[in-house]
């Protein structure tokens, strides 16, 4: 009796358990993952209380959701485009998303210089923000307040931009594009068997960097853009041929052609055979002490 009064007790322990679990499913409000960064979470706010409340309820949305973080370019530029689009026919509040600073940093084939350091300072020389730039070459900064900039972008083996920028109560886009850099291209062959197809070439400069690195097509044509001008050692490798390397000298602005040509390995096969020689074999069988144990001469 006394076991079967135990189970009763846990089974109706576990409904309880069950019951709450169930109740505490139904009415607890799901929290869902953060997914989106500060200013995307402040472009649906807007979007939800434009047609209903003034520019000034929308701002204060708006410097709520800043205060949260740095946020990417391409949502800068979305409320941009956003700001600029022609008046809709029914009233809806002006996004505003601040003073800001952003754009992209390249080369001068157009290429992102995703080790650009982006540098803004104040009007009396102090350092506001600074920033490495991204993948892309994208860079963004939030300013508390608006105001006349100094933007310094500088680059390994470029030369550095400095650019002043007045910013009002919106983001102002500022690309930078840096020179300093050339292209190299050309055609790899393989001895005489045409062009080489999947052949790394590569460039590395005096203290042992590489600069630039491409691929050959089907074509064998390959090519290297946004390299700083400079004296560099170009090498092209593929497996199973000799790696050739040569010297190059790039100049500023003047894109360089340098084709390659990889030489064909020899095989070696199976020795001819000899026919057999009339002549004697000559020579000299010396011991270890060097003395003459057996002597043959013509």
């Amino acid at each position: 009796m006394t076991v079967l009064y135990l189970v009763i007790g846990i089974l109706v322990v576990a409904a309880v358990i069950a019951v709450v679990s169930l109740v505490a499913i139904v009415f607890i409000k799901e929290v869902p993952l953060r997914r989106q960064s500060g200013i995307e979470q402040a472009q649906e706010e807007l979007a939800a209380v434009a047609p209903s409340a003034g520019p000034a309820a929308v701002a204060t949305t708006l410097s709520t959701a800043d205060a949260e973080g740095e946020l990417p370019v391409r949502t800068v530029a979305d409320a941009v485009r956003v700001a600029e689009a022609p008046t809709s026919p029914i009233p809806v509040a002006e996004p505003v998303l601040g003073p800001a600073v952003y754009g992209f940093v390249t080369g001068v084939g157009g290429t992102g210089l995703r080790d650009a350091v982006v540098t803004l300072t104040g009007a009396r020389g102090e350092q506001v923000a600074r920033a490495t730039a991204a993948e892309d070459g994208g860079y963004e900064f939030h300013l508390p307040t608006g105001g006349t900039f100094l933007l310094v972008v500088a680059s390994a083996r470029r030369r550095p931009a400095a650019i002043t920028v007045a910013v009002a109560d919106r983001p102002v886009r500022q690309d930078v594009t840096l020179a300093g850099g050339t292209a190299i291209g050309g055609t790899v062959r393989r001895g005489e068997a045409g062009p080489a197809d999947g052949v790394t070439v590569m460039l590395v400069d005096a203290r042992g960097d590489v600069a630039g690195s491409a691929r050959t097509g089907a074509a064998g044509t390959y090519r290297i853009d946004d390299v700083p001008a400079g004296v560099y050692t170009i090498t092209a490798s593929l497996a199973g041929h000799q790696p050739v390397a040569d010297a190059v000298t790039l100049t500023e602005g003047t894109p360089a052609v340098q084709d390659l040509a990889l030489p064909v390995r020899a095989e070696l096969g199976a020795p001819a055979p000899c026919p057999p020689s009339p002549h004697p074999h000559y020579g000299t069988l010396l011991s270890k002490s060097d003395r003459i144990l057996d002597n043959k001469v013509p």
